[in-house]
């Protein structure tokens, strides 16, 4: 079953809302499996899942459960979307949960939709607070949850463009992903490689002197994949010498 636009998925949102805050989960996962069997853009699965911002997280929690063990891909988004809703009260709880459910998707989709819904948006509106909480995150031992600290640093990249004032951030969004720069998991290399690609567009000259000194004076030697991407958008006068 296909949403007819954004419309549609703000009522059926709302309706699934209803339905979980009365408690009825089954009801409620019985009403968006269709949608979930179905290609749904996942803009619309976005629109969907912040209505459901009103609903309890005793009640919301088993409902998100059932759509991670059907393992579809759209289920993923509602999932991530409707746990940031409510992230500002227990971001903690919310960021582990964001760990389970990417280590029982155990895929790379899964991995980049909490990225870029959860610990993406956290870091966006709490850098402060958010790289003290993912910092543990370097050193799980499932290499999708180590993507998505990649994931998370390309997300406030690409929202934060370089703007003024944002130059100290980044600097300490180098540094938290010091740690994973030597990462050996291709699976979470990627993603490391795809947050340094979106800090080097953003905040080149930084980027490159972080890199410089990783590489050339630190003689750090990470995967070809990480360091293709994290050169990817520095213009030629920056990258000279950091190639190889």
């Amino acid at each position: 079953m296909i949403l007819a636009g954004a419309k549609d998925a703000r009522t059926f949102g709302s309706n699934l809302a209803g339905l979980l805050i009365e408690g009825k989960t089954t009801c409620a996962y019985d009403a968006i499996l269709p949608y979930l069997k179905d290609k749904n853009p996942f803009r619309l699965l976005d629109i969907l899942a912040v209505k459901l911002k009103e609903v309890p997280l005793e009640n919301l929690l088993p409902f998100l459960e059932q759509i991670a063990d059907g393992r579809f891909e759209g289920g993923w988004v509602v999932i991530a979307t409707a746990l940031f809703q409510h992230i500002t009260g227990t971001p903690d709880q919310l960021l582990t949960l964001s760990t389970e459910f990417v280590r029982q998707a155990d895929v790379w989709y899964a991995a980049d939709i909490f990225g870029e819904r959860v610990a993406g948006p956290y870091l966006l509106s709490n850098p402060e607070n958010a790289l003290i909480l993912l910092s543990a995150w370097r050193a799980d031992p499932n290499p999708w949850v180590r993507r998505v600290c990649g994931v998370a640093a390309h997300f406030w990249a690409k929202r934060s463009r370089g703007e003024n004032g944002s130059t100290p951030t980044a600097e300490n969004i180098l540094r938290f992903l010091l740690p994973l720069l030597e990462e050996t998991d291709i699976r979470a290399a990627k993603g490391i490689g795809w947050g340094l690609k979106t800090m080097g567009r953003y905040y080149p000259k930084i980027t490159a002197a972080w890199l410089r000194e990783q590489l050339l004076d630190q003689g750090k030697q990470p995967l070809a994949v990480v360091r293709r991407k994290a050169l990817k958008f520095l213009p030629n006068d920056l990258k000279k010498g950091l190639s190889s």
